[in-house]
């Protein structure tokens, strides 16, 4: 198995520690020699030297009474952190890798350099330290430290996937799913993608040998379509709904010969979903998902986007009781055809993409991945919730809520669902939007 280069500094520190243990080994050797009655048995320094494979004058200046200091003891006296300074710095790094969220290298040597110059009063001379500190620092604790390339993690995701937050979670999907019968054919899912048709992604290239440089072109243009996916838990997969970036709609890119997965195509000023086409894609999921249903309720899980919160969309979802291929295709369609992707024939390179991504297993793994479809709350793993440590607090019961917001509250409420009809009426009726 391959592993990691080690630095060189770690090389050093190895041979450092090898060559150690032969000087010890060797003083160990020069007292057994002293305490030996038998002449014969006594041995010269130089001849202890040669066979533990040690430098003369190191084992000299080491049997001295003063005595040398090892390698190790010298590398004590020239840090700028005392030993229990630097077994607080490293208890630091530590505690927040626990927290998912380490420190960079930078925030390492601010910490070191904070503490090297915390001393007692009246110590005025500043202590500095060099770049370089904190990669011998890592390397002393190799076997506790490493470095790795971290991954972007947004910060309301770091807030917000707290121990509570997951547990309330999970009770409204148990909750919603005994209560209105949730079968896994009514389960769904789902979410937007952005797709940017100009860039490629890295190739693997046969170059001349020696040669730096080597470059694969592209088209450069930052156009981009909006793709609107849902799947359910049963592996199936509805029709995609597909958002261009238009003032104005075009009849070609429907195209029956080109929408061979007979998508719905939109257009929007902004080329992502808003109010007016989160109505109409509901509308679409409700034309795909009602004979399937039968009259009994779906859940459908969205984002947290305004665009699937107007008071329109949730009329409409309580009255009819709703509760990486494509660069690899892109790139062999401008290949063989020699034409650039565009509106016109996006939905064609689409289409292909879409057969092959959405596998019965690979949807059915997506559901059970997340814990809904077996239900599971132990996905969600402490490790995954750590980065939210910080964040979380445990508190008391809540206040009382006054009068005035308990009014809004129901007024809220009875604008979503008319007091005429019951929520969980098993009649479907059209929904009337104002």
């Amino acid at each position: 198995m391959v592993r990691k280069a080690q630095s060189a500094n770690r090389k050093g520190l190895a041979k450092n520690t090898t060559q150690e243990a032969k000087l010890d080994a060797a003083v160990a050797a020069c007292i057994q020699r002293d305490t030996a009655t038998h002449p014969a048995s006594k041995k010269t320094i130089a001849k202890l030297a040669q066979e533990f494979d040690v430098k003369y004058l190191s084992l000299w200046h080491r049997l001295q009474p003063e005595g040398q200091r090892s390698h190790a003891e010298a590398l004590v006296a020239n840090q700028k952190l005392s030993p229990s300074k630097e077994k607080k710095l490293l208890e630091i790094i530590l505690e927040f890798s626990n927290c998912g969220l380490p420190l960079t290298p930078s925030d390492i040597h601010t910490y070191a350099l904070y503490m090297a110059n915390s001393r007692k009063q009246g110590w005025s001379r500043k202590i500095t330290l060099g770049q370089n500190r904190v990669g011998n620092f890592i390397d002393r604790h190799h076997h506790t430290l490493s470095t790795h390339w971290s991954s972007p993690l947004d910060s309301k995701r770091t807030s917000a996937l707290t121990p509570q937050a997951v547990e309330c979670h999970f009770l409204c999907i148990k909750e919603t799913q005994e209560m209105y019968g949730i079968i896994p054919e009514n389960d769904y899912g789902m979410d937007e993608s952005n797709i940017m048709v100009g860039f490629s992604r890295k190739q693997r290239v046969v170059r001349w040998r020696g040669a730096k440089q080597q470059h694969s072109r592209r088209d450069g243009s930052r156009e981009s379509y909006t793709v609107v996916k849902t799947i359910c838990a049963d592996g199936t997969v509805l029709k995609p709904s597909i958002i261009y970036k238009a003032k104005q709609f075009v009849k070609e890119w429907g195209l029956p010969e080109n929408n061979l997965i007979q998508a719905q195509i939109c257009r929007s000023d902004r080329g992502f979903m808003d109010g007016v086409l989160s109505l109409g894609w509901i509308t679409f999921f409700d034309a795909q998902t009602r004979e399937k249903a039968r009259g009994k309720y779906c859940r459908l899980f969205v984002d947290n986007h305004t665009s699937h919160c107007t008071v329109k969309f949730l009329r409409y979802v309580v009255a009819n009781k709703i509760m990486n291929l494509w660069n690899e295709e892109r790139d062999r369609i401008e290949k063989d055809k020699a034409i650039r992707v565009c509106k016109l024939n996006f939905i064609v390179v689409y289409g292909c993409v879409h057969e092959k991504a959405f596998t019965l297993d690979l949807v059915k793994k997506a559901f059970e991945k997340i814990g809904i479809h077996p239900f599971n709350p132990e996905v969600i793993t402490h490790k995954m919730m750590a980065p939210s440590k910080a964040h979380s607090m445990e508190t008391g019961a809540p206040l009382t809520l006054p009068s005035p917001i308990h009014a809004i509250r129901n007024a809220v409420l009875a604008s979503l669902i008319p007091i005429q009809q019951h929520p969980l009426t098993p009649l479907r009726t059209e929904p009337q939007i104002d």
